[in-house]
């Protein structure tokens, strides 16, 4: 049963243009030809005939294209040229003959290239490449459809794309490269979907579902055609759901599922019944000769065997009552054609009738175009109403989605340093904290400093939003009281080796302001600067009064990473977070925005000037002058709030004592890597492991991935969020890499939504912990994991067994451990082949080496390479290949006295 030829299906480029939404009868084309007037008109129903005839009658197509031609060739028009020869050729194939549909075809080419006609060569070229597909040359078919395909993409042709794809994934199929046949057909899918053409997505998920079947992919098959029969059924197909019923049973029946291979079958013979086709019913006749042939149930094949023979006699006789169908169709074409030129002797006639028609029409048409008009303004209207109504419901979607975000990052901020409190307070409470007291107070207090400053952040954003909050003006110095908090950040650029410039100029000495909203605005800008500025950069401040003191004007500028160009307009939106930027995984996005709101609510402006990996300018302007009062409550003024409480934003002045690169480790051989950008969760969770395990760390996926490739640790612990290369990604490359595949993986995250988690274990992570996470549960789950791989290796390395040209096993390893084999056979005579050159051909360290294949199959390298020499030299022993000396030296042993020695102990 050929299952391959009952699913593919390829388009035919026809070229013909077009009459109307639906095919026009034949007689109505006849009845127009009759009723032409002027060569054009003619030309332009004999070639909807010729298509018309194509596949019942080629003869009378042939003669309808020909005349066809004769018009395109007295209008002298070169797209009537093409398209009449293109249908010529159309009307051979048809007939059969290839070698001269390809000589009207290149005609036609030539005409339309020649001419720039793109969309005629287009369509040729396609039909060219089908006629080479027939002939088996698939090398040209693929050539020219791919021609066409290039043109049609140029041109914005989806539908001519669809069907050029389609063509193309047929050739790749027949092939055998069925991953790029596939890759065709899910292309050519999505146009047809895009397109609603029901018929074409029905025809190509029977495509891609012949390919999974050859690929063995029964499940995958079944599925593709399965959408395909309720494309059918919704199409009211029956022979396609017939077809596809029968395909479905196919895959069934290849698996070895008889019975629901059965079900499938019958259910398809019902339906072919149903439409009464013999050629319909040959394919589930064969499909249930064979399935109850494999079933051993010889009595029910031999009936169906004898029902396909039945149907294809009747396949015959049915084709010699449509050869004399066809002569009768041949035979009135002619009568047609002498019935042609008779009427156009009654043309001139004819004129003068429909002259008097036409005048009379115009009048009607006066009238109606009135009201088309009436009626095109108002289906404008409506439309403008409905995309009015269509934008503002994806602005919607768009705030929702910018909301999600922003309260996932309020989450990761949250959770951090709920991870540093309730961490170590849970193992106080309990009496198993066994780190340094004093340095654990200042971290918790720190970090619930940390998270009051957001919580008032956002009581800030609540209240600017709902009108609750007035400025608290007071009149002084503000260029005093700007020089204290700017000099609170000098301790900060001299840790992180910046150079920070101030500078407040005069005409500041009697403002109106509001001590605590300019501080926040002060401090956020500064904060900003020197978060996103690396070490030995710049930060500068700028203040100084304008418009003799009625005006205060702020100028910040960095030498950090910069923003992009299409970010700009949005930085200072509510919830606004772009995600590009490595340092932003840091940042809850809140700060921009409460800025810019308390901006606003002084009646000033803020602008920022910016380039990618350029730094940030941001200017800001505010009255300090009596206009301002309006705007606020005057109170009195606090001089000793000037030297009060200045300071840097908490989130930049972290301070965490550096911890070393290799933290102190127990007699352990297991390694533990950890990945994780904040200082202080690095330090707590190497805290909650020292003693234990070696432990090694990272402080972003980036350098995590060199030092596991490096070190291949037994174990990785990371983080989700991270700069230069978040987790999940980390993961991914982790598992793609030979020497860091097998290594198991704990996530970390504050983000604690269930589809988080799905994306980090679909990238091969092994277990997921959320903060805040329990001390005592992270040691639980490393050691769990850990104790798995031991067990795991000492019953994986009875399994494993190291042979030349053999190794007994199917995991996701399975590649590695083949190319040891590989190598090793190939150099098994070498005695000076060792470690060291087994590792080169790997292209891995020895230290790699060890490490992968140890946590594989707890062997050495070493011991894999004696255990294949020695099985080697078993295996020509049994068979009599030489004496014990020759056989050691065929193996690579150059010592008799060692190799025997060897030999016994195996």
């Amino acid at each position: 049963m050929n299952i391959r030829n009952a699913l593919l299906i390829c388009f035919l480029f026809l070229g013909v243009p077009p009459v109307s939404a639906q095919s026009s009868p034949t007689d109505s084309l006849w009845q127009g030809l009759d009723q032409a007037e002027g060569d054009s008109a003619r030309w332009y129903f004999l070639v909807q005939l010729c298509a018309k005839y194509y596949r019942t009658n080629s003869d009378s197509a042939i003669l309808l294209g020909k005349r066809s031609l004769e018009y395109a060739q007295k209008e002298d028009k070169p797209s009537l040229k093409s398209t009449s020869l293109n249908t010529l050729g159309a009307a051979y194939w048809f007939k059969g003959d290839q070698d001269k549909a390809l000589e009207y075809y290149f005609e036609a080419l030539s005409i339309a290239e020649a001419n720039g006609l793109r969309q005629a060569a287009s369509t040729t070229l396609g039909n060219i490449g089908i006629i080479y597909s027939e002939r088996q040359d698939l090398q040209n078919a693929l050539k020219y459809q791919k021609q066409s395909l290039d043109i049609k993409k140029a041109l914005g042709d989806t539908l001519g794309m669809a069907r050029a794809l389609t063509n193309i994934g047929l050739n790749l199929f027949r092939e055998e490269h069925w991953d790029e046949a596939l890759e065709n057909y899910q292309e050519a899918l999505k146009l047809a979907r895009a397109l609603n053409e029901k018929f074409g997505e029905g025809l190509l998920l029977g495509n891609i579902g012949a390919v999974y079947l050859e690929q063995e992919k029964y499940e995958q098959a079944r599925s593709s055609i399965q959408q395909a029969l309720e494309i059918r059924r919704e199409l009211g197909d029956k022979s396609g759901i017939a077809n596809d019923l029968n395909n479905i049973g196919a895959t069934y029946l290849r698996e070895g599922q008889i019975e629901k291979a059965l079900v499938n079958f019958h259910e398809a013979l019902e339906i072919a019944r149903e439409v009464g086709s013999y050629t319909l019913l040959t394919l589930p006749y064969e499909s249930l000769a064979d399935a109850y042939r494999q079933q051993g149930d010889y009595r029910n094949a031999f009936e169906y065997q004898a029902l396909l023979l039945d149907a294809k006699d009747s396949i015959n006789n049915q084709e010699v009552i449509e050869s004399v169908a066809e002569m009768e169709t041949k035979y009135q074409t002619e009568q047609k054609e002498k019935e042609l030129a008779q009427a156009e002797l009654d043309l001139s006639r004819q004129r003068s009738t429909r002259n008097r028609i036409l005048y009379g029409s115009l009048i009607a048409i006066l009238a109606l175009t009135s009201l088309v008009l009436f009626t095109r303004s108002r289906a404008r209207l409506r439309k403008k109403q409905a995309e009015l109504e269509r934008a503002k419901a994806e602005k919607l979607q768009e705030l929702d989605r910018i909301k999600s975000n922003f309260f996932a990052n309020i989450s990761h901020e949250f959770r951090t340093p709920l991870t540093l409190i309730k961490g170590p307070l849970k193992e106080m409470a309990e009496g198993r904290f066994q780190g340094d007291y004093e340095k654990y107070y200042h971290i918790m207090l720190r970090n619930s400093e940390r998270l009051l400053n957001l919580i008032n952040q956002l009581l800030d954003l609540s209240k600017l939003e709902s009108g609750r909050m007035q400025l608290q003006l007071e009149r002084g110095d503000a260029g005093r009281f700007i020089n204290a908090i700017a000099h609170s950040f000098e301790s900060l650029a001299a840790r992180k080796q910046i150079q920070y410039a101030v500078e407040v100029g005069e005409g500041l000495q009697n403002a109106f302001f509001d001590r605590d909203k300019l501080e926040k605005i002060l401090a956020n800008l500064l904060s900003n600067a020197f978060k996103f500025t690396d070490e030995e950069g710049q930060v500068s401040l700028q203040a100084k009064g304008l418009e003799n003191g009625r005006r205060l004007h702020l100028r910040i500028q960095d030498s950090g990473i910069g923003i992009p160009e299409k970010q700009l307009p949005f930085i200072f939106e509510r919830f606004y977070s772009s995600g590009n930027s490595d340092k932003e995984m840091k940042s809850s996005g809140i700060g921009l925005a409460l800025l810019k709101e308390l901006v606003e609510l002084h009646g000033g402006r803020i602008e920022v000037q910016s380039e990618e990996g350029q730094g940030a300018i941001f200017l800001v302007s505010l009255p300090i002058g009596e206009s301002i009062l309006k705007r606020g409550a005057l109170v009195e003024p606090n001089e000793e709030a000037v030297d009060e409480r200045p300071v840097a934003n908490e989130d930049v002045m972290d301070t965490v004592e550096p911890v070393n690169a290799l933290a102190p480790f127990a007699s352990s051989e297991e390694i533990v890597l950890i990945v994780e950008d904040n200082d202080e969760v690095r330090q707590y969770i190497i805290d909650q492991l020292l003693g234990r395990y070696r432990v090694i760390q990272a402080s972003n996926g980036l350098e995590g991935l060199d030092q596991a490739t490096r070190e291949v640790p037994s174990l990785v612990l990371t983080d989700v969020m991270m700069p230069e290369m978040d987790g999940v990604e980390f993961c991914r490359r982790l598992k793609e890499q030979e020497a860091t595949s097998h290594i198991p993986i704990i996530m970390l995250t504050a983000r604690a939504e269930q589809e988080d988690k799905l994306e980090g274990l679909e990238q091969g992570a092994d277990d997921y912990l959320t903060k805040p996470f329990d001390g005592e549960e992270l040691r639980l789950r490393v050691h769990n994991l850990l104790e798995q791989g031991r067990r795991w290796r000492t019953r994986f390395s009875k399994e494993v067994s190291f042979k030349p040209r053999e190794v007994a096993v199917t995991s996701v390893d399975e590649a590695f451990l083949n190319r040891i084999v590989a190598v090793i056979e190939q150099n098994l005579e070498d005695e000076t082949f060792g470690v060291p050159d087994l590792a080169t051909a790997l292209s891995l360290s020895r230290s790699q080496l060890h490490r992968k294949l140890k946590a594989l199959s707890d062997k050495s390298p070493s011991q894999v390479i004696k255990d294949m020499r020695l099985q080697r030299a078993k295996d020509l022993l049994e068979k009599g290949a030489g004496n014990a000396s020759e056989v050691a030296f065929m193996v690579g042993f150059n010592s008799l006295a060692y190799f025997s020695k060897c030999f016994k102990d195996a």
